[in-house]
């Protein structure tokens, strides 16, 4: 066998033929002889994008974190939207998730004739990094808003 990374590695090289591809594999021997990290990804200034609009809104709408996740019909954790609401880089598909439910708790928070003129919110004004966000673009639904409460 030599040393244990020659072996691991001579292992990974017969296991190859299989249906796992020779480069997963070697990936995986790689990475169980020498550790590698996700760290230099998740350093990367471009995840952590500051405060969203969606937090700015929900304070505004008077929401928390548990309204939209009763409020979605999908699969939504309290984690999910604490991340969106800090800044995270999510994903599209999580994106449109939260902007689901989030459209879906004011429709829910909303008398009949406010709900006729409710516009719903897109993603791309929830979320700053989104592809298309117009930071000018101004809240069509600022007349619905419920009246500030005081601190």
């Amino acid at each position: 066998m030599g040393n244990a990374r020659g072996g691991i590695v001579a292992e990974a090289k017969r296991k190859s033929s299989k249906s796992i591809g020779h480069v997963q594999n070697e990936y995986f021997v790689l990475s169980r002889c020498r550790p590698i990290g996700y760290r230099l990804a998740m350093d990367e200034p471009t995840r952590d994008h500051g405060p969203q609009p969606l937090d700015r809104w929900l304070n505004q709408w008077q929401m928390s974190n548990h309204d939209l996740v009763t409020a979605s019909g999908e699969q939504l954790s309290h984690k999910q939207v604490q991340k969106a609401r800090s800044g995270r880089h999510l994903t599209l598909h999580l994106m449109q998730k939260v902007m689901r439910a989030f459209n879906a708790a004011i429709r829910a928070s909303l008398d009949e004739q406010a709900l006729a003129r409710f516009v719903e919110y897109p993603h791309r004004q929830l979320f700053n990094y989104a592809k298309n966000h117009d930071p000018a673009w101004k809240d069509p639904n600022e007349e619905l808003l419920p009246p500030a409460t005081a601190p």
